[in-house]
């Protein structure tokens, strides 16, 4: 294979991207270098990715590098997330309580040797608050604010003389 490379085009504020890279990060990373040029607001991203030196991993094998890869890192819940893998593309799904969580998810498999796409169809769904609960964070919360307004208060008091 040749060096891997993206050629980019601007056409009336539309950048388009192409050519082959060797993972499914480095054309993501392409991709955000675009967004973040002043002016562009619309990016077609025709990059693909191919495998290094023609190396091909099959999907039983990036399903099991995805899932101990999510095992690998501490801050994902990797038990509430499946995956599921097609021709290199990795789908992963789940409920996870934080956006954080979603993302690295995401970062963590999309370097992964053979990975050609990744598809993040995780959703965030907070844990439910008891209104008890949140009714005394938010009292505590006021009773602080209020002790502190109350510092910053001075009062001079001047008797009338006898």
């Amino acid at each position: 294979m040749h060096d891997p490379g993206v050629s980019v085009r601007v056409d009336d504020g539309v950048v388009t991207l192409s050519g082959e890279v060797n993972s499914w990060g480095i054309r993501q990373a392409a991709q955000e270098c675009a967004y973040r040029v002043g002016g562009v607001l619309d990016v077609a991203n025709d990059i693909r990715v191919r495998p290094v030196d023609g190396v091909r991993r099959s999907d039983t094998e990036i399903a099991r590098a995805v899932r101990d890869t999510l095992k690998w890192e501490v801050f994902i819940p990797d038990q509430q997330i499946r995956s599921s893998v097609t021709d290199g593309r990795v789908t992963l799904e789940g409920q996870v309580p934080l956006y954080r969580q979603r993302d690295d998810a995401e970062s963590a498999v999309r370097d992964l040797a053979g990975v050609t796409n990744v598809i993040n169809h995780i959703e965030v769904v907070a844990p439910p608050v008891a209104a008890a609960d949140l009714r005394k964070a938010i009292q505590g919360a006021l009773q602080r604010q209020a002790e502190r307004e109350s510092k910053a208060i001075a009062l001079d008091v001047e008797l009338p003389f006898r």
